[in-house]
């Protein structure tokens, strides 16, 4: 493998502190020196990385592959290379696959396979419930033991509060979490689009807020209780944000992710009937935007996880 001077690029590296205009230097594919203006030895590859920010690789801890079942939307090789062309090497794929990942040769099969692939570490979180119906936990310790780095029934939210409490119970004992998507069924409905004066406008059925917040607020007070922690998924709402400050305040083992989308989009992408603006949990407003921001930069929020989750073009402009 060649050696590469990379120049004058922006490195921001937060385990050595580093944030600040560099060089850096690889040899055999091993970063041997980062300093300003090394010198280049002869023969070497440069890479001129003016106007440019140089970061370590990145890791999403919330992808949807497809894959097993549904691999005419994607799979684990395509997935895997829009990791990489993004930075990522390390994905975590949810469970919503058909059938679910709810079984330990199911976890396997994804491990296996991202391997095989070889472009990125794909991991697997597997389902809370057997074939994520909310009624019956799965064997968690068997799909850990398998290679399960979580549990999540991602795409439909752990409904029943008592089996909740129990699968957070479970979890925790062994080491590992439960990470809910927040939404309360009765709430949300059919909704498309953020209550508001947009989907009034458009006539769009409306989901409130309130649908997410009050599991968020649930799930919070089950962590307080049970000293067990809990992962919210997709935070998208300014009152989740405080839900989630009170509670760190009161002890609960609560995290919390936000993507990309909720951080810049709001409702108005609605204004041109645009299909695109149809996501789950829905685009929000300016206020929840300001929210979130400042919980990520303050540390209330944890991580930005993409929810990567392609689906049928068809099916997106309809």
């Amino acid at each position: 493998m060649e050696t590469v001077l990379i120049k004058n690029g922006y490195v921001v590296d937060p385990q050595n502190n580093l944030s600040e205009k560099k060089d850096i230097l690889i040899e055999k594919g091993v970063i041997k020196k980062i300093s300003e203006n090394i010198e280049p030895p002869p023969y070497i590859n440069i890479i001129n990385a003016e106007n440019m920010v140089i970061t370590p690789s990145f890791t999403d801890i919330h992808v949807h592959f497809r894959d097993p079942g549904q691999t005419y939307k994607e799979d684990i090789y395509t997935g895997s290379l829009s990791a990489v062309a993004g930075g990522y090497t390390t994905v975590v794929c949810m469970p919503n696959t058909m059938p679910a990942i709810d079984e330990p040769s199911l976890v396997r099969y994804v491990i296996e396979k991202g391997e095989e692939v070889g472009l990125c570490r794909v991991l697997p979180a597997a389902a809370v419930t057997k074939g994520r119906k909310g009624k019956e936990l799965t064997e968690m310790w068997l799909l850990k033991d398998a290679g399960a780095v979580y549990f999540t029934d991602d795409g439909a939210p752990v409904y029943n509060a008592h089996l909740m409490r129990k699968a957070m119970e479970y979890a925790g004992s062994i080491g590992s979490f439960i990470a809910n998507h927040c939404e309360d069924i009765n709430l949300s409905q059919d909704g498309v689009a953020h209550e508001g004066e947009i989907s009034a406008a458009l006539g769009l059925p409306p989901l409130p807020p309130e649908a997410e917040d009050t599991m968020v607020a649930r799930d919070c007070v089950l962590s307080m209780h049970t000293g067990m922690p809990v992962h919210i998924c997709h935070l998208s709402t300014k009152v989740g944000v405080e839900i989630i400050t009170w509670a760190k305040a009161m002890g609960a083992k609560v995290t919390a992710e936000v993507t990309p989308h909720h951080l810049y989009l709001t409702d108005e992408e609605w204004l041109d009937f645009d299909c695109k603006a149809k996501v789950s949990p829905p685009l929000r407003e300016h206020e929840d935007i300001e929210a979130l921001r400042w919980a990520l930069a303050s540390g209330i929020i944890e991580i930005v996880a993409t929810d990567h989750a392609p689906p049928m073009p068809i099916k997106k402009r309809c």
